[in-house]
């Protein structure tokens, strides 16, 4: 499957909205484009496939024209969800459990995995490696003196510079108890990199999941 898309938010919009600013108080609209796509072959076993999306970010250069570089979003749903852990794709579906960004908005990012590997009646398993990067200009952050970075895309997390980066792992187990109610085990793990140079730290500790789930449908 392949997606693209594109949006635009007048300073107008904005305003009504929630104001963004810069330090000396002037006033900026945002537009940018997303683009994501999927490749999967299924087999008796599994299905292995690669995925990966690219989202256009913030530049400096655009901010002091009076326009920032990412995508507007105003309403996420289930978000965008390649991942179960740093996206919103927890079998859970509850989509505050996106703890890097729900949208991919200001990103890029490629990943492998193996979805619905089954080998006993009713038992399946998904892994998944995930590395993904900002599309924001570092200089805004490193230069610039800040700018208000609260998030102009609903649902955003942290905001990824082109220098920061994260590396992602999943292992999900999903068992068929009976027909209507499925236990779900989800192992995640995110090793999130912050530039130096750009934030003034690297201190960053490594996430973990390991989340039971019982669903019932009806």
């Amino acid at each position: 499957g392949f997606d693209v898309m594109y949006g635009q938010m007048s300073k107008a919009d904005i305003d009504i909205w929630n104001s963004h600013t810069w330090p000396d108080g002037s006033e900026f609209g945002t537009r940018g484009w997303f683009a994501e796509a999927a490749l999967n072959y299924k087999l008796d076993w599994g299905t292995p496939g690669i995925f990966g999306w690219y989202a256009s970010g913030d530049d400096l250069d655009d901010l002091e024209d009076g326009w920032a570089g990412r995508m507007p979003v105003v309403g996420i749903d289930d978000g965008f969800t390649p991942t179960s852990f740093g996206f919103p794709g927890s079998y859970s579906g509850i989509t505050s459990n996106g703890v890097v960004t729900y949208t991919g908005i200001g990103t890029w990012g490629l990943g492998l995995q193996i979805a619905d590997m089954s080998f006993i009646q009713d038992l399946s398993h998904t892994i998944r490696v995930a590395y993904y990067q900002g599309t924001n200009d570092h200089k805004i952050i490193r230069d610039s003196g800040g700018f208000d970075v609260v998030p102009h895309s609903a649902g955003e997390s942290i905001y990824l510079t082109d220098k920061d980066h994260v590396w992602e792992v999943n292992f999900d187990h999903q068992y068929k108890i009976y027909e209507n109610l499925t236990a779900v085990l989800e192992l995640g793990y995110i090793n999130l990199n912050l530039d130096d140079d750009t934030w003034a730290t690297d201190k960053t500790d490594d996430a973990w999941k390991a989340q039971v789930i019982f669903r019932y449908q009806f």
